[in-house]
């Protein structure tokens, strides 16, 4: 069985790959608005708010780096902020594409 760091090794990597594919869905939703002059500007400003949110979720996995991997263990980590961030993310990446 894995010790304690290397899960929390594996649960950061996880999470990098997580906020690569954030990071991989904004970049589409950006290459979209520019290209479509017409998508309005509340589009743009959720869009803006959701990439403030992206900056969180990196910090955010700064802080565990420096955090004893059970400690943060223990409080369950940031999944939930994660599913509600990428969620929003393909919704208002599908609102654009259609």
């Amino acid at each position: 069985m894995a010790n304690i760091d290397q899960v929390a090794t594996q649960q950061i990597r996880q999470y990098e790959s997580q906020l690569k594919h954030i990071d991989d869905v904004m970049e589409r939703a950006s290459r979209i608005r520019s290209e479509n002059a017409e998508l309005n500007a509340e589009l743009s400003a959720e869009l803006k708010e959701l990439a403030g949110h992206r900056g969180e979720l990196a910090d955010y996995i700064e802080e565990l780096r420096d955090k004893a991997p059970f400690e943060w263990m223990e409080e369950g980590g940031p999944m939930v902020l994660w599913d509600a961030v990428a969620e929003r993310i393909e919704e208002l990446v599908a609102r654009i594409e259609h």
